[in-house]
């Protein structure tokens, strides 16, 4: 029966992208000049990085699908290098980099959120906001500073 698919389980835009951002940049208006937003948003990403190879790489192997092990793997190497490159950035010099990060991680959190092909755990339903949070943080205070 086609018409009795149930819904897929996501976070929703509001509650999953939007609200945590703006959070996130109110925050950044608490603590002018901090470099907390960088170091966490920073860590933030290697934590997700590592897990990408930790766990989710090891799903995949006995899947399927075990090419996509080596894909959650490069992706994993990928987020710890940007982290990493978050981590080193000055925020006033390297701006192009702390982009490059928001947007990816950004990204990340509307295609693993609001626009995911199936359903969400309930892991994912605290780490999408969770990530929207930081880079809202970041963002706003990397791009929000008066000069």
């Amino acid at each position: 029966m086609a018409g009795s698919e149930r819904p897929i389980e996501r976070p929703s835009w509001l509650k999953g992208v939007i609200l945590p951002t703006v959070a996130g940049c109110g925050l950044s208006m608490l603590m002018p000049g901090s470099m907390a937003p960088y170091y966490t948003f920073a860590g933030w990403q290697g934590i997700c990085g590592a897990s990408a190879i930790l766990e989710m790489a090891k799903k995949y192997k006995v899947s399927s699908m075990p090419q996509a092990s080596r894909v959650i793997e490069l992706l994993g190497v990928f987020w710890m290098g940007v982290g990493c490159l978050t981590a080193v950035a000055d925020p006033i010099k390297d701006q192009s980099t702390l982009l490059v990060a928001c947007v990816c991680n950004q990204a990340f959190t509307i295609l693993a959120g609001p626009l995911r092909l199936m359903d969400a755990n309930k892991n994912e339903k605290v780490i999408i906001p969770l990530t929207s949070f930081l880079v809202g943080w970041a963002a706003s205070s990397t791009f929000l500073k008066k000069k």
